[in-house]
């Protein structure tokens, strides 16, 4: 088909209505056999152009639908498209693979909630996007997002998924079913989702029979329930320092303490008095004797006190991206086979947990000094001497904390001891 003159002209003549919409599916069908570099497909740009800034909606729909799969659209025009009203741009946001990874990810977070989930449904959906997609932390996003096939979704950005939506039943199917199960993501749901989901991660992660039954007490944080399980983890050689960091950043306390049970080699008892004793030595042995990596060992004791104890301190700086790849290069050199990005997320999301106690730690601090009764605030739990050891794990929060108080976060560089 050849692009006449007649069309150019209709352009012109005939307005923006409803009467050049078979105009625009016959430029558009032209454009799209057109060669490279020729004055149709030159003239047909400019009156896409044209369109996309002046015609009536019903022409804008036709004109996105039918260069939808165009694979020389210039970008600037499906940007264009891609940013119109719903009806518009939602074909060309859906199929069009003329943008570019920076161009999706800036339609995520400036775009509306159509925008988001259309970029969710996408026959194809690289890391970057899955990425800005995950931050919008929108349920309704992300269940979209977990149940396409076609989403590249790795192992941290799943762990973060899990940090967003703890309680959300469907994405957490969404992530059951999906069809790479990371094993670590797929243990640490089995922490605390519903009995029915349990029965279908036990089958997926390829779990004993003996221990479907005990899962539904995992939930409910059985201690019998949690050694069982964590015996397993390690018989299975999954009982990794990564998977213990996790279970404490997820407040699973029982799994946390039966794994340090089964590596140390401790009892129970021994476990929960070391954790909770304000004992640096002590609690150092018991994690050497875990085989916890010197790089993680300040990490753990971050997380113990904050965690466990209640009691989060205070830093004096703000480099904690530097310090959490400086643990992960060292991790690397101790054991070559180290997951990095897995790590780095779960020390990332540990910082989290340090500065937001921090923070809370710091309101009631100042709702005590205004002479709030105490039954108004949380008791945070103290130890007789808090603990001096100032932990350095802060990227910027997602919570903008006052001005008013200090930085907060864990040290974790190797090498650094009080």
């Amino acid at each position: 088909m050849i692009l006449s003159i007649s069309d150019v002209q209709n352009v012109r003549t005939e307005g923006m209505g409803a009467a050049i919409a078979a105009t625009a599916q016959n430029v558009a069908t032209a454009y799209l056999g057109t060669a490279p570099a020729s004055n149709e497909r030159l003239i047909a740009e400019d009156i896409f152009a044209i369109w996309i800034d002046e015609a009536a909606q019903e022409v804008r729909e036709t004109l996105s639908q039918q260069l939808r799969d165009c694979p020389h659209l210039p970008r600037k025009l499906a940007i264009k498209i891609a940013e119109d009203v719903e009806p518009v741009a939602v074909p060309i946001l859906l199929s069009s693979e003329v943008f570019t990874d920076d161009d999706l990810c800036a339609l995520v977070t400036g775009g509306s909630l159509y925008h988001q989930i259309t970029l969710a449904r996408r026959n194809f959906v690289p890391h970057a996007l899955t990425e800005a997609l995950i931050k919008t932390e929108r349920e309704d996003v992300v269940t979209t997002l977990v149940n396409n096939t076609g989403a590249k979704l790795s192992e941290p950005a799943l762990h973060q998924v899990i940090d967003y939506f703890p309680s959300s039943q469907s994405i957490h199917i969404g992530v059951v079913e999906r069809d790479v199960l990371p094993v670590s993501v797929g243990y640490r749901l089995l922490t605390f989702v519903s009995e029915a989901l349990q029965v279908r991660l036990s089958k997926r992660l390829a779990l004993p029979k003996i221990l479907v039954g005990e899962l539904a007490g995992l939930t409910r944080n059985a201690a019998s329930s949690a050694q069982k399980f964590v015996n397993y983890l390690h018989g299975v050689h999954q009982l990794t320092p990564t998977v213990l960091l996790r279970a404490l950043c997820d407040e699973s306390i029982d799994v946390f303490e039966a794994g340090l049970v089964c590596v140390a080699q401790f009892s129970l008892e021994e476990v929960q008095k070391r954790l909770r004793m304000n004992d640096m030595a002590a609690q150092i042995d018991l994690f050497a004797r875990a085989g916890i990596p010197k790089p993680l060992t300040l990490a753990f004791r971050a997380g113990v006190d904050t965690i466990i104890n209640g009691t989060p301190e205070m830093c004096d700086t703000d480099n904690a991206k530097a310090q959490i790849s400086a643990v992960v290069a060292q991790m690397v050199k101790i054991h070559e086979d180290t997951d990095r990005a897995g790590i780095e997320a779960v020390l990332t999301r540990l910082n989290y947990k340090i500065e937001d106690a921090i923070r809370k730690t710091a309101i009631e601090n100042e709702l005590r000094a205004l002479g709030t009764p105490k039954s108004a605030l949380s008791q945070p739990q103290t130890r007789s001497k808090p603990s001096k050891n100032i932990v350095q794990l802060r990227p910027t929060s997602r919570f903008a904390p006052p001005s008013v108080f200090e930085p907060a976060g864990a040290r974790i560089a190797a090498g650094r001891s009080r």
